[in-house]
């Protein structure tokens, strides 16, 4: 019986531990099951999202196909595709991978709208498509009616559209500024006004070649022709553009307020964000800043086109380019912003002499820097205003010469704000003299056709100028004396003389046309020496052209040839006077060359819609082949209208071995 329960008890605490460690295990297998079911329920949550993304994204890439968006006009204008001229494919202007996402998404147009669908439909990473391509997705989602749940955060992005307003936008065009080759014709840029904040505060958005400070001239030109610099997108306050063109570079300035709603600003925000950092190729001739910046506006209203082929088939002077914004009747209205000069110069024009006499005397070297021999200055001056008048345009001048800084600058500063404070009602402002919007003034291409004889022999006179303005053509819009004429072509048909021949003897020009003269680049610049300033009045030409050394033979040369002098201006009267130098090259001279040393005095004088200019030139060879000449001109034109006009020309150049006698009458167009 002990045994038993000996037996019992031994079998008791056994089957005891046994289901001990059975409950153990049960304990553990349960917890296992409710981790799995957990994990399980987990990945159900993330799967259907995954899923629902996936087929999104193939619904996505379903539709575009459909819509054919890679033909979309808002598509290619984002990717700044334009057809080529020879094989008809679409190729981008952009010269940078990074602003793709297709390999080959420069020239395929279907494949980048792929490649991008896909990477803006990835979830959240750092540099996603959404953030680099902001104008692209906006778009996309309008066409694919995605919802706002596939936005990416961007806070870079975000801040930046904070800063770039899109309430108004602008056009602002500076005018031509000949000291510098790459703004000869003039500038264009844009401008982001937000109404509520000042002017000056704005963001603005330039785009410029990225040049070189070590390429020499020679360099310079060929790059900017051919494309061998960059263009930059620069983005800045307006405040430091102005201090550029209108105070720094002496540059009239119109803004222009264009016609686009908040939402179409909006979008070019974000396509500016795009760009920004994104290389294009430069060239000066025709993708410029004045051509990149209409295909940014493009992107908002591509319907409109302002980038077509048509409109810029070789060239894009940025004048030109305000025009088509003018004939696409997007300018909603225009100010006029006058540079320190320009503000000087309308000041001595309008003021009396005994009060303007007195600025002279402030900003005299000789007058010291305290505040009260200034404020004697100004005791014979009855009028508030024109005491602060006076202080104005004395600070300006200072201003204009680089002495704004100067103790005598600030003690003018000083009065300036005492006497503004005395003034309740200051008196409206008056516009200046030269508020002329440039796209009114005539277009850039000239061609004319006339009648004309040389010594005696009849001919036909054909002309072709690219571009762009000289000092006979229609004046309003464009800068007081100043000139630039590129690849100012003339050609001459003579007719019924037979005696005439071309250089080779027996060679009858009868019937035939001939170049006469091809001007590469030809500028002027006559800026009138006034009371407060004496500007250097200057011209370069650099030509083709023909010596006539008799009756009937002419020999072929070309011409670098340039002068400096002065001009001063009276009324509608403009006397000038230049020292000029000639290098003429032909092979056909003796030695092959004649350097020519000279002088020429003329005056231009502009009254109503007639243009008249009369020069006479003496000049003597002081090496090479004996080239010594006089040389008369005497030129009018009359302008039907602004693009219409009438010119009658007669020049006379008097050589030692013969005298040449031109004159020609013909009519001008511009188109």
């Amino acid at each position: 019986m002990g045994a038993l329960y000996q037996l019992m008890r031994f079998m008791r605490l056994r089957f005891t531990r046994l289901w001990l460690n059975l409950h153990r295990l049960l304990l553990i297998l349960k917890l296992f099951g409710l981790v799995a079911v957990s994990h399980a329920a987990a990945a159900t949550d993330v799967l259907p999202d995954e899923v629902a993304l996936q087929s999104t994204l193939q619904a996505a890439l379903q539709q575009a196909e459909e819509l054919q968006l890679s033909e979309h006009e808002v598509w290619l204008a984002l990717l700044h595709y334009k057809r080529e001229t020879v094989l008809r494919r679409f190729v981008s202007q952009a010269d940078d991978d990074r602003f793709f996402l297709a390999e080959n998404g420069s020239t395929d147009a279907h494949a980048e709208l792929m490649a991008n669908i896909r990477a803006f439909m990835r979830r959240a990473e750092a540099g996603h498509a959404q953030c680099l391509f902001p104008a692209r997705w906006w778009w996309l989602k309008q066409q694919l009616n995605l919802s706002d749940e596939y936005d990416v955060r961007c806070p870079k992005l975000d801040a930046f559209m904070d800063r770039v307003s899109n309430d108004r936008l602008f056009m602002v065009f500076p005018s031509m500024y000949l000291n510098n080759p790459g703004s000869t014709f003039g500038h264009t840029f844009l401008r982001f006004d937000d109404n509520d904040d000042s002017i000056l505060l704005s963001q603005t958005l330039n785009y410029a070649a990225r040049v070189d400070q070590n390429d020499d001239i020679v360099s310079y030109v060929s790059k900017g022709l051919f494309g061998g610099y960059k263009g930059l997108f620069r983005a800045r306050p307006y405040f430091e553009t102005v201090q550029e063109y209108s105070n720094i570079e002496n540059r009239n300035i119109w803004e222009y307020q264009l016609d686009f709603t908040r939402d179409e600003i909006a979008q070019l925000v974000r396509h500016v964000w795009e760009v920004k950092g994104i290389d294009f190729d430069y060239y000066f001739f025709r993708e410029n800043c004045s051509y990149r910046l209409l295909a940014l506006l493009d992107v908002m209203r591509p319907e409109i086109q302002l980038t077509r082929e048509e409109n810029f088939p070789v060239y894009a002077i940025p004048v030109d380019t305000v025009r088509v914004l003018d004939d696409a009747d997007i300018i909603r209205s225009r100010k006029f912003r006058a540079s320190l000069a320009t503000q000087i110069d309308d000041y001595f024009s309008l003021t009396e002499d005994e009060i303007s006499a007195i600025v002279l005397e402030i900003v005299a070297e000789d007058t010291p820097a305290d505040k009260q021999v200034i404020s004697d200055s100004l005791k014979d001056l009855a009028s508030q205003e024109d005491k602060l008048n006076v202080l104005k345009q004395s600070y300006n001048i200072l201003q204009f010469s680089n002495q704004s800084s100067s103790p005598k600058a600030q003690k003018i500063l000083q009065l300036t704000n005492q006497i503004s404070h005395r003034i309740t009602a200051p008196k409206q402002a008056v516009n200046s003299l030269h508020e002329v919007s440039p796209e009114t003034g005539h277009e850039s291409i000239r061609v004319a056709a006339g009648y004309g004889e040389q010594n005696n022999l009849q001919y036909v006179e054909l002309k072709l100028r690219p571009a762009f303005h000289d000092l006979l053509d229609a004046p309003q819009g464009y800068v007081d004396g100043a000139a630039i004429n590129v690849f100012d072509a003339r050609f001459k048909w003579f007719i019924n003389n037979n005696s005439v021949n071309n250089n080779f003897p027996g060679n009858n020009t009868s019937g035939k046309l001939r170049l006469e003269s091809l001007s590469l680049f030809n500028v002027t610049s006559l800026s009138p020496i006034s009371r407060w300033q004496t500007p250097v009045s200057w011209m370069l030409d650099f030509r083709f052209d023909r010596t006539q050394m008799s009756e009937t033979d002419s020999v072929r040369n070309f011409i670098s040839r340039g002068g400096l002098g002065f001009s001063i201006k009276r009324q509608a009267v403009m006397p000038f006077v230049l020292l000029m130098g000639e290098w003429n090259i032909s092979s056909s001279y003796d030695k092959g060359h004649s350097l020519l040393l000279g002088l020429q005095a003329g005056v231009q004088l502009s009254v109503s819609a007639n243009q008249l200019m009369v020069s006479y030139e003496i000049d003597d060879a002081v090496s090479g082949f004996d080239l010594d000449r006089s040389i008369t001109q005497a030129q009018w034109q009359y302008n039907l209208q602004v693009n219409h006009a009438l010119r009658v020309s007669y020049k006379r150049i008097e050589y030692d071995f013969f005298d040449d006698e031109d004159w020609s009458f013909s009519y001008n167009y511009y188109f």
